[in-house]
């Protein structure tokens, strides 16, 4: 397998585009389904009552989609530090503080959906 197939860079590359794509599914979605498909006033009880209609699709989708947008948004920030090309010892540890803060933003945003869902 040549070396460039298996770059770390090469695989953010790709995720980024994935990731892309799923958002636009995903992102979409979630806009209809909060502001389109009953009209009102967006509150924690109307998204609690959408929730317990269908928890099992609520829960794929924002388990798949909120790793997604971290991840993008995360990769997206690292490519444009990256583009500034600082210091290798800087690079480390923005690396490090990233994965870090996509961990924890991962965690809790799907930690909140649980809650929501009552899992």
């Amino acid at each position: 397998m040549p070396d460039i197939v298996r770059s770390k860079g090469v695989i953010y590359w790709f995720f980024q585009r994935v990731t892309a794509l799923l958002l636009v599914y995903f992102l979409g979605t979630h806009i209809v389904i909060l502001h389109f498909i009953k009209k009102g006033t967006i509150t924690f009880a109307s998204v609690a009552e959408k929730f317990a209609a269908n928890p099992g699709f609520y829960k794929l989708f924002y388990f798949i989609f909120i790793p997604s947008l971290v991840f993008h948004a995360l990769n997206g920030a690292w490519s444009v530090i990256v583009d500034f090309n600082p210091p290798e010892n800087v690079r480390k540890v923005t690396g490090a503080a990233l994965w870090l803060i996509g961990i924890s933003a991962t965690l809790l945003g799907l930690k909140a959906i649980s809650a929501m869902l009552g899992v």
